[in-house]
């Protein structure tokens, strides 16, 4: 069975490398220079995730299929591009802001609270951080 993995062009996984499992054992690498991969695998596997630094992607369920069959699988963080800007923005938005002696520092803290979406994704919901779907 051939498996075609491809990194979406999101920022904040761009410039990392993912690991990638069948049946919980490591396969190979997705690095970061990498758009795609091609993996070959047996029929006995049957279930795929991706793995960055400690976090997970959803598990993919592969079945049993034919050895000529390529399923083809698309890689994506949970924080999309516009709300990692978004947040990047604020946060050093509001430094930028408070260094310059414009707001306040309760007001700067609260430009930087968005941060607290990556780092809820990145501890709390860690097992669903990347999502994986079949394309």
């Amino acid at each position: 069975m051939e498996i075609k993995i491809i990194k979406k062009k999101n920022y904040i996984i761009k410039h990392r490398a993912l690991k990638i499992f069948i049946n919980d054992k490591f396969v190979d690498y997705l690095d970061s220079d990498e758009n795609s991969k091609i993996i070959l695998t047996d029929d006995n596997s049957s279930e795929l995730f991706v793995k960055v630094d400690w976090c997970y992607s959803n598990t993919v369920k592969l079945g049993s299929r034919n050895l000529k069959n390529t399923i083809q699988l698309a890689v994506n963080s949970q924080i999309q591009n516009g709300l990692f800007i978004f947040i990047y923005l604020c946060t050093f938005g509001g430094l930028v802001l408070y260094l310059l002696d414009i707001i306040n520092k309760n007001l700067s803290i609260a430009f930087a609270s968005p941060l607290l979406i990556i780092v809820y994704w990145q501890t709390f919901g860690r097992k669903k951080y990347l999502r994986l779907t079949k394309s």
